[in-house]
């Protein structure tokens, strides 16, 4: 290993919201080295609940199809049952998601229940495809220092073995609740803790076998009075279970297994429970998304509860949201300031989450509140066909949509200043429903925003010029 390597950006952690920050990098060629402490990736499920504007971001990446098919087929709804024997008897609750035919109208993804660790396998290997990108494992962050023209960070082997300084442009510390990154410049957290104490255990059996197919959902509120908590389905035979913590019940297969059985509304299921935790839900927002140089990212900048499943899709959102930016700095696209809006755009998201993830009936909210807060102010999605969106049509750089007769637009996109302008145009009925019209045209980000939409190309040279 050579005392010196030198990178373009440097990502601290490959968790969803690294990976997503690299992948967003590496799409427009700009050079990212992303490290991790752990030398495999976990192999546990934690998140289990993939949002529709995650889903649509993996659909960009050409993922979507793996995702769904590792996917469980649920509805992304919870339903309150006595236990899940008795899931006839449930009653369904909206938690946040559009329902699979709500989303069909708006968007070309929907929600999914999927384990992280299968998300995260999807987004490691697709990265690793990627020239401009590398991935090591089994590296820990030690220390940074930043100046003027960068930053010099120490690396070290996690077995103990070799250091060494790498020197990039930017660092995103995307390296979890504990943020070393975030510890090294100085970013204080605004915390809240004790907000439920909690026992939880990743459980393998046929819990499947106790339910219906038209009865299969995101997550089951048991209602028991002695094995009360939630069961969710992590994919496979895999499920989470998780109760309060009330006196006589310990983190102990002996507490643990009556009570998921007792939930599960068999008393000689087969199960076997291959961790127990002890889960104290806090929430965290950092002060500051960025000291000079250094960003974070996912759980580094903001931390919620799983009430509400939405710290994986905030990460992959977020990640995009980064990444694009620094893309387009270090491409030479736009000036340093663009980095402002990262944080502009995606604190108040983050806090929304965050508060609604603190509250104890933070799982359950009607899916039309939460869902401008998950795909943001996007482009509408309009089929072009029976397989393409009107989403389908943003690129890595600008994307110029314009009605069927594009007039002069085709020109002042070749000649404009700053990010690349691909055109796409599209038929009258799609144009009109984007607001456009036949001569009319609207400049996309690459996360699907509209940078600006004009009526005619009378002007389009000073409008692409701005």
């Amino acid at each position: 290993m050579p005392d010196r390597l030198r990178t373009s950006v440097l990502v601290v952690g490959a968790g969803p919201a690294g990976l997503a920050t690299a992948i967003t990098l590496a799409r427009v060629g700009v050079r990212c080295l992303v490290v991790d402490r752990l030398a495999r990736r976990p192999d546990g499920p934690r998140a289990t609940g993939l949002s529709a504007g995650a889903v649509e971001r993996l659909r960009r990446w050409g993922l979507q199809s793996k995702a769904e098919a590792a996917a469980l087929d649920v509805e992304t709804t919870g339903l309150r049952v006595p236990s899940l024997a008795r899931a006839g008897e449930g009653t369904p609750f909206e938690v946040g998601m559009l329902t699979r035919e709500q989303a069909r109208v708006v968007s070309p993804a929907r929600a999914l229940c999927v384990g992280q660790d299968v998300v995260e396998a999807l987004l490691e290997d697709h990265l690793r495809t990627l020239p401009a990108a590398e991935v090591r494992r089994g590296v820990v962050f030690v220390a940074l220092r930043q100046d003027a023209d960068g930053v010099a960070v120490r690396l070290r082997d996690a077995d103990g073995g070799s250091a060494w300084t790498v020197r990039a442009d930017y660092v995103v510390g995307a390296d979890g609740v504990r943020g070393a990154v975030r510890a090294a410049v100085g970013i204080e957290l605004d915390a809240t803790t004790g907000l439920s104490d909690s026992l939880g255990a990743r459980v393998r059996g046929p819990l499947w076998d106790l339910v219906a197919p038209e009865r299969r959902h995101l997550i089951y509120a048991i209602t028991d009075a002695i094995a009360g908590g939630a069961l969710i389905p992590a994919g496979g035979d895999r499920w989470v279970y998780a109760t309060e913590r009330r006196p006589g019940v310990e983190a102990t297969e002996a507490s643990l297994v009556p009570l998921v059985r007792a939930a599960a509304g068999a008393a000689d299921l087969p199960v076997a429970l291959d961790e127990l935790v002890e889960l104290r839900y806090a929430t965290a927002l950092a002060q500051s998304f960025r000291c000079g140089r250094v960003l974070l990212a996912g759980d580094a900048a903001h931390r919620v509860t799983p009430r509400g499943a939405t710290g994986l899709g905030m990460a992959l959102v977020g990640g995009e949201a980064l990444g694009w930016r620094l893309g387009w700095v270090l491409r030479g696209w736009a000036p340093p300031a663009l980095l402002d809006g990262y944080e502009a755009d995606r604190r108040p998201v983050a806090a929304h989450n965050v508060q609604r993830s603190a509250s104890p009936d933070g799982s359950e909210r009607a899916a039309h509140t939460e869902w401008r807060f998950d795909v943001g102010a996007r482009l509408a999605h309009v089929w072009l066909d029976e397989a393409t969106s009107t989403l389908d049509l943003v690129g890595p750089a600008r994307t110029l949509v314009t009605g069927p007769a594009p007039g002069t637009w085709a020109a002042a996109a070749a000649a404009a200043p700053g990010a690349p302008v691909e055109v796409r145009s599209v038929p009258e009925d799609v144009a009109r429903a984007l607001g456009v019209g036949r001569r009319g045209a609207l400049l996309l980000r690459p996360d699907g925003v509209p940078l600006g939409v004009w009526a005619d190309d009378r002007h389009a040279a000073s409008a692409l010029a701005g």
